[in-house]
């Protein structure tokens, strides 16, 4: 009462004050002083009741956390009006709660401000115990704390166990248990306003600012105009809502004012069953039991069955939460044992285990259901929410983590709530034994650039899991790189994975993609050694994109060096790869999309296990080196839009027996086929005849140093409907299995060495076009024995054109009047004779 003392001694003085003078009309002083009092006496009697109401808030958690039953709800009537009810229970002390009501709103005037009717609710955190809330207004409901910034417990905690006595003694008795504590609300004035006070406190919103308790009174509005919003009206109630007990399916459901909901099982015709609460369980492996508890009074007579379903419910918020993965909980129901002649229940005898699936999440969340079934069929049903997480839970608000006292030896941390880039600094740079952290519960839409990156020689070894939120849309760049022991990643939700963002994950084994991912950039996966499969959704059109240089130099080689990357499924809807995306992979098979057209330089080198290529004739490019060193690779068929083979499309396709081509091919380039040392001399369809089947394209103008450089089982080549008029250096050099060669009709030259090591060609025919065979072109041909020149002057030769060996056992033949020519030319010298052209006459 003193504050209420002080209070009147200020109104006394200042009426004393204004009250010099036979003039003054102190009318309007009167009255605000009036009015403050009366808000003052409501205020109080307010209080009075919340107060109350607190301390059955207290008596209902205790009846929770000691697994009570409710016996009875009965009404308080005063006068025929019913107020409220008297909750009783099996073993807790009854309860009175009284109607909220909601609060009315204040009269009109001008600049009126609202006061603020603060909530009171309770709330159990992650370490199992309740603690006292409060919410202000509009905002979130916060832990309600004491002067030291703690929490506040709404009940005790429990008393330490007594040392065990020697025998003959008795044992030390235990400590007593700590008493929980009713935070007492009043209010109080400052400044002649207003505000509220917990625990003879000031109350205080998240800007460190009091909380108004009333609204300021407004001046009446002016003639003519309506006048703004005055004084708040009468409170509503700050503890238990408006009709906040209703009876449903054998339970007794508790709404408080800030809406949270409490639910105790209610004793019904003698049967009655409870899961520990209707709270969310976290369960963990030493801490996966539910006690199934029943009414004290229940005999082995009365019971019949016992059934526990666990479910992901039937709502859309119900299957959003799991994610689907509460498919795989499994659950185990331990009975309810009975003992002595009457069958009395033996308490903590029943019992529900929680078995979590693989890799579960703190966000998953399954509905446990226990259905009980008495002797008479009667069954009574309850659920409770279920979580699970083995190990440390922590609650973190941005940039916090730091200071909530972790042990750094910690291997398993979920946080919930918002966390930040400095939290992640502290997680690499502290938190060097995690091997799981769970992220599900925080709000995070993206993942921060290197939040996760541990660079250089000193890669992380420890960290195995990552537990991405459903909230997450952006995985930065190189968020994940050189986190080794990585095994496993689900992205969930998210949209973009950022270059470099698992670069040398390299234990990572698995991958969960999901429709709704659009960009895969560049190098993300690069280096993950142990990546088996990859499932790719069609909504991803871009595989390697680099958003920060334009130049193609910097795009691509998303899954290079993944080399145990055995499967690669790609979907339509994908529009474009970059270089070398899948270099160096363990892919054994793959099918390209219709949606791509375009196979980038370096798409598949050196993936030494592929075997079949499926694509598609809309494919208009095949980048240079696309298919370099896939030893593996039997049979290709280049689609009919494609129209230049690029620098070293096949080169080192050591096993590639078959390519199909088509007669719109216009070039091949470098080296294209160079080293496909199986590679049959048969291009186009079996349909057609042997000399058109080891034909190259009719179209074809450009052929390429060193195509063909040791395709040794080709057998027979047919140029001469192409358009090339000049064979380089190298292009069949190596090719010993070649018996025969048909020249292009309109070839002029014939470049060095260009079929040196063509053991097996007995003859050549060259067209009246020719003018010219480099140095060494011929070398080694040493079955030529028959070789045919129809130009009436004979081409140039370099230096050892033809090989030495001929001289004993080829003739060459030319057109009759040119023997003169050739007989005094450098060509005289390989030959053993020159005769006349009997065959072109």
């Amino acid at each position: 009462m003193g504050k209420l003392k002080h209070l009147g001694m200020s109104l006394l003085l200042a009426t004393t004050f204004f009250s010099c003078g036979d003039d003054y009309d102190d009318t309007a002083l009167r009255n605000d002083v009036n009015d403050l009092k009366s808000r003052v006496e409501k205020l109080e009697s307010w209080c009075s009741t919340t107060n109350t109401q607190i301390s059955a808030l207290q008596g209902l958690v205790s009846a929770l956390e000691q697994n009570d039953y409710v016996t009875g709800v009965t009404p308080i009537v005063e006068g025929s009006v019913e107020v409220g009810y008297t909750i009783t229970f099996t073993k807790s002390k009854p309860i009175t709660i009284y109607h909220g009501k909601d609060g009315k709103n204040g009269a009109d005037g001008i600049n009126g401000v609202d006061g603020i009717t603060p909530l009171i609710g309770a709330e159990k955190d992650t370490d199992g115990i309740y603690y006292w809330t409060i919410k202000l207004g509009d905002a979130d409901s916060a832990w309600l704390t004491d002067a030291d910034n703690n929490k506040i417990p709404t009940t005790g905690k429990d008393g330490e166990n007594g040392n065990d006595g020697e025998p003959g003694n008795n044992g030390e008795p235990g400590k007593d248990g700590e008493p929980g504590h009713s935070p007492v609300i009043s209010v109080d004035t400052f400044e002649g306003k207003l505000y509220w006070k917990v625990d003879d406190e000031w109350l205080l919103d998240s800007n460190s600012n009091k909380v108004a308790a009333t609204g300021e009174k407004g001046d009446t509005g002016s003639a003519g105009k309506d006048g703004e919003k005055g004084p708040q009206g009468e409170q509503g109630d700050s503890v238990f809502k408006k009709d906040g007990v209703k009876i449903e399916d054998g339970k007794v459901i508790f709404t408080l004012a800030n809406g949270k909901e409490f639910t105790l099982p209610m004793l019904v015709d003698g049967l009655a069953v409870g899961i520990g609460g209707s709270d969310l369980f976290y369960a963990s492996p030493s801490d996966n039991s539910i006690d199934v508890t029943f009414a004290s009074t229940m005999k082995e007579e009365d019971y019949k069955s016992i059934v526990a379903t666990i479910t992901n419910g039937n709502e859309a918020d119900w299957i959003i939460k799991s994610r689907g993965a509460v498919d795989t909980w499994k659950v185990a129901v331990t009975e309810p044992t009975f003992t002595g002649t009457d069958g009395t229940y033996t308490p903590g005898s029943a019992k529900i285990t929680i078995t979590p699936p693989a890799n579960v999440k703190l966000s998953d969340t399954a509905l446990l259901t226990v259905t009980v079934t008495d002797a008479n069929d009667g069954t009574i049903s309850v659920s409770r929410e279920v979580k699970y997480f083995d190990g440390e839970i922590v609650a973190c608000t941005g940039g916090d983590l730091s200071i909530k006292g972790l042990d750094t030896s910690v291997k398993r941390l979920a946080l919930k709530g918002s966390i930040t880039v400095e939290d992640f600094k502290y997680i690499r740079e502290s938190l060097t034994a995690l091997e799981v952290l769970d992220i599900s519960m925080t709000d995070l839409t993206e993942l921060p650039d290197r939040a996760l990156r541990f660079g250089g020689d000193t890669p992380n070894t420890s960290l195995k899991a990552v537990r991405l939120p459903l909230s997450m849309k952006t995985i930065g760049y190189a968020a994940f790189t050189n986190c080794r022991a990585l095994t496993s990643i689900d992205t969930e939700n998210v949209e973009i994975i950022g270059e470099w963002a698992f670069e040398q994950c390299r234990g990572l084994v698995e991958v969960k993609l999901h429709d709704g991912l659009k960009e895969i950039r560049r190098q993300a996966f690069n280096n993950c050694i142990s990546l088996t499969s990859i499932d790719i959704p069609g909504s991803v059109t871009d595989l390697g994109k680099n958003t920060e240089v334009s130049t193609s130099q910097y795009e691509g080689w998303v899954f290079e060096n993944c080399t145990n990357l055995s499967t690669i499924t790609l979907h339509e809807g994908l529009k474009k790869l970059y270089v070398s995306t899948f270099s160096r992979c363990g892919v054994v098979s793959i099918n390209i999309p219709t949606t791509v057209t375009d196979i980038p330089d370096y798409a598949f080198q050196e993936c030494q296990n592929l075997e079949r290529v499926t694509w598609h004739n809309g494919i208009t490019q095949i980048g240079e080196a696309a298919f370099l060193r896939c030893r593996s690779l039997k049979a290709i068929t280049i689609p009919t839009e494609v129209t230049v083979l690029r620098n070293n499309l096949f080169d080192e396709c050591a096993n590639l027996q078959y390519v199909t081509l088509h007669h719109n091919i216009t070039e091949i380039q470098v080296r294209a086929f160079s080293y496909c040392t199986l590679l049959k001399s048969e291009f186009f369809p079996y349909e057609d005849a042997y000399i058109d089947r080891a034909a190259l394209p009719n179209a074809l103008q450009t052929l390429g140093a060193g195509v063909f450089t040791d395709c040794k089982n080709m057998e027979s080549i047919n140029m001469q409907r192409t358009q090339v008029k000049n064979i380089l250096r190298n292009t069949y050099y190596g090719c010993s299995g070649i018996t025969t060669f048909y020249y292009p009709n309109v070839v002029e030259t014939i470049g060095e060495f260009a079929f040196s090591g063509c053991s097996a060609l007995v003859g050549s025919f060259f067209p009246a076009s020719l003018t010219s065979i480099e140095t060494n072109a011929f070398h080694l041909c040493t079955k030529m024995s028959q070789v045919y020149c129809l130009g009436s002057t004979p081409p140039t030769l370099g230096t050892a054109a033809f090989d030495s060996s001929l001289k004993s056992i080829s003739t060459l033949f030319v057109p009759e009047a040119a023997i003169s020519a050739y007989s005094s030319s450098s060509w005289n010298p390989y030959f053993k004779e020159i005769k006349k052209d009997l065959l072109h006459p």
